[in-house]
């Protein structure tokens, strides 16, 4: 699940409460073989309380769905392979890169004062580019077009691949054409604005649409507007930022043509691939239409 500040915590929490899945404690950073660990671990303990429940009855096969919180894997798309298998499936979160921005700002400031981490804040001149100075924080890291070029789902032109290979560096997106082939893995893709809908028939169809995805057989919630956000900043700071003041202009600016040049590809291309599913497509469309503006 990805990319940070989209809402995946919140997804977490949802999917690990339903009864048919089990999701890793925390956020996953680790590879291959702690995950296979932990897979095995979590079907040994599922056999065991079926064994206890039916007196002692041989096991059924598992039917509960295995699921991690990893956002860099979005990022990190070399390791799609040592982490997940071709019936796999992906749920990548997507944010208008202003607000995403300042979100994951405001965070890193919350950790820093709160969690005493990252105390090497870098000048907002040095996060106004593309190389990712504060843990995948800059304006570089909010093109997300670049990322999700690299899942596959689309080929890519002889235009955009030189464009990879040319584009300054960027936290995460490979300059190799290998990281850029095809994946069978399939896509649920969706906005922030989508989780907490005031439209309730079209939250209800993007609950329903979700819980397709993942082939399960009840919904995640009655209603997800029910549940409360988790993870929330409402740290306040002298080092906080509100993004729409004048002095930072320019850094939104960057953010708004990147926006529009991403949004653009994603609903020009990237969301007609036949792997890449959408709750309300003509609305998950307006939404990426304001990335520009």
């Amino acid at each position: 699940i990805g990319f940070s500040k989209t809402g995946t915590t919140f997804l977490h929490d949802i999917l690990a409460n339903h009864s048919q899945v089990i999701m890793y404690d925390d956020e996953f950073w680790g590879d291959g073989n702690m995950l296979k660990k932990w897979l095995n671990k979590t079907t040994i303990k599922e056999k065991s309380l079926q064994h206890e429940t039916n007196n002692g009855a041989q096991p059924q096969p598992t039917t509960k769905r295995r699921g991690i919180k990893c956002p860099r894997i979005v990022k990190e798309t070399s390791r799609l392979n040592q982490l997940l298998n071709n019936t796999s499936r992906i749920i990548v979160g997507v944010r208008h890169p202003v607000h995403w921005f300042e979100s994951l700002y405001n965070y890193r400031i919350w950790q820093k004062h709160e969690k005493k981490r990252h105390n090497m804040k870098p000048s907002l001149k040095h996060l106004h580019n593309n190389r990712t100075d504060w843990l995948g924080l800059s304006t570089g890291a909010a093109r997300f077009d670049l990322y999700l070029k690299q899942l596959g789902k689309i080929p890519l032109s002889t235009d955009e691949l030189q464009h990879m290979r040319q584009v300054k560096k960027v936290d995460g997106v490979m300059q190799s054409t290998a990281h850029h082939e095809q994946h069978p893995i399939k896509v649920f893709l969706y906005s922030m604005e989508q989780i907490k809908d005031s439209n309730t028939q079209r939250r209800l169809q993007f609950q329903q649409t979700l819980q397709q995805f993942l082939n399960l057989d009840t919904p995640l919630l009655h209603d997800l507007a029910s549940k409360e956000k988790v993870n929330v900043n409402n740290f306040v700071h002298d080092e906080n930022i509100d993004i729409c003041e004048d002095q930072f202009r320019e850094i939104r600016n960057t953010l708004v043509w990147q926006g529009k040049h991403a949004s653009e590809w994603i609903r020009n291309k990237f969301m007609k691939s036949e792997d890449v599913v959408v709750s309300d497509v003509g609305f998950m469309s307006e939404i990426l239409g304001r990335w520009g503006v």
